[in-house]
């Protein structure tokens, strides 16, 4: 999962773009199930969700550095060796060379024996700050606490764990993952309100997925009676096997159900070809979150796709620089790890491009640089 949500690309300038209805009457989403405006459970979940369907304006930090920008620091990245965790490898070098300071790329593999050896390392190349994402702390544990124990930062991403005293820093974390779980239930619910029947497809030994599947299903059993939100965890061995065949299976066998919450956004690859040529109709809608070129394919075409709540992936990756300035030169992180990450909910109307990542808020390396006066 820690991939799946940490996909990024090239940065796209693109323009702010106008926000989408999310009305009791169901503009957003379009389908047969659209609620009445007079469904209450509707009306007032599309007020919780308006706000975020408008493409945000802000990195989420308004404090300035107080210092100035300490030169000559060597950060590592423990990159592990997939596509996504390349390309966020670029988009944490294009931050660090903001500053002026040199990036080295660490690989850390896939298996827990190359990360070992990787973080190994760094624990002898002694850094001045190492950033990583997409393995199991448990692994590095050990080399952090040493880290730590030398007075070197070392920042986490995308992890279901808290921040230690040996990792203090886990940007976009267990709040974030629930909080996009509330926001496309809240989304949903705004399309169908009373009639929604919903079900998340989600992989538990995947440890972050649980945490927003739990906040989805949360949030439409406690503002709906009438509603259903299921649950089915499948096994690692569905990804790229059997996924499509399981998600077809189920709605087969459960007529009622109009929505599908997807834990990530590549899990939709090949479903609506496998929806249609079962038969399921295009009343059940999806949502899901994160990037990935199929989904967003999907999404720009209507195909059963509605909504995806984007990870803001640009803006907390260039949050780790954000922090290691305020950390070097003493000074509180607070501002730093506020959970204030934009926030933002595509729709067929308001995808940027159908062809690349993009960040949530346009401008925010301009942001970001003039918070640290570069």
């Amino acid at each position: 999962m820690h991939r799946k949500l940490a996909v990024l690309g090239a940065t796209l300038a693109v323009a702010t773009l106008a926000l989408t209805a999310c009305s009791a009457d169901g503009s957003a989403g379009g389908g047969d199930d659209a609620a009445p405006a007079t469904d209450k459970v509707a009306t007032a979940a599309a007020a919780k969700v308006k706000d975020v369907l408008l493409r945000p304006t802000s990195i989420g930090i308004d404090e300035p550095i107080a210092g100035d920008v300490p030169a000559d620091k060597e950060i590592y990245f423990m990159q592990c060796a997939l596509p996504a965790c390349q390309d966020l490898g670029n988009t944490i070098e294009a931050s660090i060379d903001a500053v002026g300071w040199t990036l080295t790329r660490i690989d850390s593999g896939l298996t827990p024996e190359d990360t070992k050896a990787a973080w190994g390392q760094a624990v002898l190349d002694n850094p001045d700050a190492v950033i990583t994402s997409g393995s199991a702390r448990a692994v590095w544990a050990d080399e952090a606490a040493t880290l730590a124990a030398r007075g070197i930062p070392v920042l986490d991403m995308n992890s279901s764990q808290e921040p230690t005293e040996s990792v203090p820093v886990n940007h976009f974390g267990p709040a974030e993952f629930a909080a996009a779980g509330e926001r496309l239930a809240n989304f949903v619910m705004s399309q169908s309100g009373a009639g929604t029947n919903a079900v998340t497809f989600m992989v538990s030994a995947m440890d972050v997925t649980p945490i927003g599947t739990a906040a989805f299903t949360d949030t439409i059993s406690e503002n709906c009676e009438s509603c259903t939100a299921d649950v089915v965890d499948l096994p690692v061995d569905a990804l790229g096997g059997d996924l499509s065949s399981r998600i077809v299976t189920y709605l087969q066998s459960h007529p009622d159900v109009n929505w599908v919450n997807l834990a990530w956004a590549d899990m939709m690859v090949g479903v609506p070809d496998a929806l249609r040529a079962s038969g399921v109709g295009e009343n059940v809608r999806f949502v899901t979150v994160g990037y990935g070129a199929a989904a967003m394919g999907y999404l720009a075409d209507g195909d059963y796709l509605a909504a995806i709540d984007t990870p803001s992936g640009y803006e907390f990756a260039w949050r780790h620089v954000d922090t290691l300035l305020r950390m070097f030169n003493g000074e509180d992180i607070a501002p730093s790890v506020a959970h204030t990450y934009p926030a933002w909910i595509v729709t067929k109307d308001t995808l940027p491009s159908r062809d690349e990542t993009f960040p949530s808020v346009v401008d925010f390396a301009d942001q970001f640089k003039a918070l640290w006066g570069v």
